[in-house]
């Protein structure tokens, strides 16, 4: 264990002995000046000690009262949030931290997607990386280096947690570590290699990279709920359904960013995508609903939230699109028989004592899980049977109490006729 500054630190932060996903959080410790202890696992002693964290996994954010916080993101923008006068996660700036989250959820399925392939035998292991490398990451970093233009960080003149992320991803994917990945694979993204010259440059980055120990190793949507969420804060909008006949053209016309959707537009004109960027936005426009709280510890539970629902709809939409009828078939039996049941068991352990997800009042992280709860319940994901959450009882419960939200009622109900016309 690596304890960053000579204190007492309050937070401790459990990664592999190596930059990886870990790497943007220490330094936005190390930027904000709040003592940290980096706890460095070897690879090779990491499966005794998974049962440990509470999804098996790293990185991992253990509080000084022994609370075990998961998710990458959510404790980025966490320990961004930690020390306001430094400016990492801006808290009263609503539009740029829209910004921010727009880019880290634009980057986020590249992440999971390198990180999945570790796992893969060694021949869809090249398949997707090869198709990583040479389509989706180019598409997203095009469009990502595009958002910058000409500013010296990703979203302005101030150094932010996304600066870190896309920072680390560059020096991860160019490392020649993973297989599959050129070393040059970021050359062409100008905008981008400035911002990692500039993060580089920052005498508090350039400290905490000169202190660091030496690692071991080397680098290594179901939209409904989320638009009732507009309503229940009260807030006007309007609800643009594209046909799906419509879409292709849409799409060849590149009227959204990504082209995909959601999208939400201003009165400018401005387009934002990525839906989690948008649900965290939305939250923050009526501060009395306490949607998307305001004390950051309570944040964080609700981001960790997000992110644990983000994991598994990225590992049922890897199904989605399989062409293969048996290979389909034999991926949803594992995540019927395995996947599933392993993460609604660890959620029902965290909702336990709570009223809602991740507390007594109902948040964001709510309507979102519920949103998932009710696509798997729905029938429409074949080998996934509809009953599937009814073996939790507070899982059944959170669906029930969402459901019964008067908001939430009311916006179905409207919804519905708007559907029928």
């Amino acid at each position: 264990s690596f304890t960053v500054f000579l204190s007492m630190a309050e937070y401790k932060l459990h990664y592999f002995d190596a930059p990886g996903a870990a790497e943007p959080i220490r330094i936005a410790f190390a930027v904000s000046g709040i003592p940290f202890d980096d706890c460095r696992i070897p690879f090779a002693e990491f499966p005794a000690k998974k049962p440990e964290f509470p999804l098996g996994q790293v990185p991992v954010l253990e509080l000084k009262d022994g609370t075990m916080i998961t998710q990458g993101f959510a404790i980025l923008r966490y320990v961004g949030s930690l020390n306001p006068s430094v400016g990492l996660y801006p808290q009263s700036d609503l539009m740029k931290r829209l910004r921010i989250d727009e880019l880290m959820d634009m980057v986020k399925d590249i992440q999971v997607k390198t990180a999945a392939s570790m796992k893969m035998s060694e021949e869809m292991k090249m398949q997707t990386r090869k198709a990583l490398a040479e389509e989706e990451i180019p598409f997203v970093f095009g469009k990502v280096n595009e958002m910058i233009g000409d500013k010296k960080f990703a979203t302005g003149d101030k150094m932010t947690i996304v600066d870190l992320l896309l920072t680390n991803m560059m020096e991860v994917f160019t490392s020649g570590y993973i297989d599959g990945y050129p070393t040059t694979l970021c050359d062409a993204y100008t905008n981008l290699k400035r911002i990692q010259s500039n993060v580089h440059a920052d005498p508090r980055v350039t400290a905490w990279r000169e202190k660091r120990e030496a690692f071991t190793h080397p680098t290594i949507r179901q939209m409904v709920l989320k638009l009732h969420y507009f309503d229940i804060a009260g807030i006007a909008f309007e609800d643009v359904r594209i046909k799906p006949a419509d879409w292709p053209a849409k799409k060849e016309a590149n009227v959204y960013p990504m082209n995909q959707l959601p999208g939400l537009e201003f009165e400018d004109g401005t387009m934002v995508c990525q839906s989690s960027a948008i649900l965290r936005y939305i939250a923050s426009l009526n501060p009395s609903a306490n949607f998307y709280p305001a004390d950051i510890r309570e944040r964080l539970r609700v981001d960790e939230m997000l992110g644990i629902v983000a994991d598994v709809r990225a590992k049922i939409g890897a199904t989605i699109y399989m062409t293969d009828e048996s290979q389909k078939e034999a991926a949803r039996k594992v995540l019927a028989e395995e996947t599933l049941p392993f993460y609604l068991a660890r959620i029902e352990k965290i909702i336990d004592g709570h009223k809602f997800s991740v507390g007594d009042n109902l948040s964001i992280a709510d309507l979102e899980l519920v949103g998932m709860l009710e696509w798997l319940a729905s029938g429409v994901l074949s080998g996934i049977p509809i009953d599937i959450v009814d073996g939790y009882p507070h899982l059944s419960k959170l669906r029930c109490l969402v459901g019964e939200n008067p908001a939430v009622f009311l916006w179905r109900e409207k919804r519905e006729i708007k559907t029928q016309n």
